[in-house]
């Protein structure tokens, strides 16, 4: 009897291997010798045959790769290779499990292990296990090969974890710098995901690995579009932090806090330009909707809290002015200015602005300094700061001064045909204003004329 219950034991210790096998099929076929099933019939043999197949299919079922489902966060863990590996991933899966069950997010966590059979040799491996199990992390050891006294030996060095996790199709050529962007977030540091992460403090990531783990997953979340998961997950790691970061290398605390930071920023300025593209800038029209104004300025502030940037300013500039508030919208303006000296869009934005209010004088200084500055601007930018002036129209026809702001602009930067017919419109409507605009009839008559020449010394 002790035999039968070793020779139990030892076919569930080996359950994911072919000797496991071998030793359930004996299992089996001892049982039902012993209970007098002999297969000494078709039938009997039949029915032999089918358990067999049964234990073979469920031998294969335990065996494949675990599959999560796409609307969850998989993370798959492995614990191939020595002492040192085992025991961190143990630790890792230990830690994970239990934290998730406090999270705001935990329905959405799945955690499994690969079969022991799955031996992961190398990134391309692991790769190609993360993606057929649709996981968005996978946790491995990494699996080396060197000689010692000749003799060429496989296997695991001790402590070195590799994280892998998936690329967005349109981050695949730029592979190495989302790879950095993931990993220097972690405490600084570069972090060589693909081999051997010896350039990181391992105890810092071992210790907190919880945090370490929610923030390579929030990471991926954000480059695949799910902002407010990816978000909320950054935010627990702030209000809520697992590890022991006390006693740690400060300076490798205040980086991985501050990277943190940064990606929310980032988060609320991508929720804030959704917003803005989506629904108030929509096809050259403007919308002046004061519900989704204020969300704009409540996600810009929260940006501009955690770390301030020229994207976000710009964005709240842009929602007061929508909201009639010129002073705000110039402050904030001035604002990017102080921060980025070099950076053309807070120029164009008070040029714009000193337009829209019919102060031309500091409008065309402001133009100047801004035209001046623009070094290789993309063509969303420049269609962004043409067809905003032609939205606002849409909105206030009577605002003579736009007009002259897009003669300026196409006179620079796009179109000189229609440059001509803004400085033309602007001289139509300044005749209508009560406001004396004569010096800036003259100078638009000027440009006219400027125009005019280039036009036929083109065309002759």
């Amino acid at each position: 009897m002790d035999e039968f219950i070793k020779l139990c034991a030892n076919a569930y210790r080996r359950r994911y291997f072919l000797d496991g096998l071998l030793i359930a099929l004996v299992v089996v076929s001892a049982m039902f010798w012993s209970i007098g099933f002999k297969p000494d019939n078709i039938y009997k043999a039949g029915s032999w045959l089918f358990v067999y197949l049964v234990i073979g299919n469920i031998w294969g079922y335990i065996r494949r790769v675990p599959r999560f489902p796409k609307d969850r966060i998989g993370v798959l863990l492995s614990s191939q290779g020595d002492e040192d590996v085992e025991k961190d991933v143990e630790y890792i899966e230990q830690e994970i499990r239990a934290k998730i069950k406090g999270s705001k997010y935990s329905s959405l966590f799945i955690v499994k292990r690969l079969p022991e059979n799955r031996i992961v040799r190398d990134a391309a491996a692991a790769n190609a296990i993360r993606q057929k199990s649709g996981a968005l992390v996978f946790i491995w050891g990494t699996y080396s090969k060197g000689r010692i006294s000749g003799k060429e030996y496989r296997g695991f060095a001790g402590g070195k974890l590799n994280f892998t996790y998936p690329f967005p199709a349109q981050y695949i050529q730029y592979r190495t710098g989302y790879q950095k962007d993931i990993g220097c977030g972690v405490a600084g540091r570069a972090w060589m995901f693909a081999s051997e992460n010896e350039l990181i403090e391992r105890e810092f990531v071992v210790d907190n690995i919880f945090d370490v783990a929610r923030y390579i997953v929030a990471s991926c979340l954000l480059y695949f579009g799910n902002l407010h998961v990816g978000k909320g997950l950054l935010k627990e790691i702030i209000v809520n932090p697992s590890g022991k970061w006390i006693g740690k290398s400060e300076r490798a605390v205040v980086e991985f806090v501050q990277n943190i930071k940064s990606k929310m920023a980032w988060v609320d300025v991508k929720i804030a330009q959704q917003i803005y593209n989506s629904h108030i800038f929509v096809d050259g029209v403007l919308f002046r909707d004061e519900k989704l104004l204020n969300d704009i300025l409540k996600h810009t502030e929260a940006s501009l809290n955690n770390s301030p940037s020229a994207e976000a300013y710009l964005l709240r500039a842009i929602a007061y002015f929508l909201k009639g508030d010129l002073k705000c919208a110039k402050d904030t303006a001035l604002n990017i200015k102080k921060r980025e000296p070099k950076n053309p869009a807070p120029e164009y934005s008070l040029a714009f602005l000193y337009a829209y209010e019919g102060d031309l004088k500091r409008a065309e200084r402001r133009y100047v300094r801004a035209l001046d500055a623009t070094h290789n601007a993309t063509a969303d930018f420049i269609s962004h700061i043409l067809q905003f002036p032609y939205a606002v129209l849409r909105l206030e026809p009577n605002r003579v001064g736009v007009h002259y702001a897009l003669g300026l602009l196409h006179k620079e930067l796009a179109d000189k045909m229609l440059a001509a017919e803004h400085f033309n419109k602007f001289i139509e409507e300044a005749a209508k204003q009560s406001a004396d605009l004569s010096e800036w009839t003259q100078k638009a008559n000027a440009y006219l004329k400027q125009l005019a020449c280039v036009q036929s010394e083109s065309g002759s």
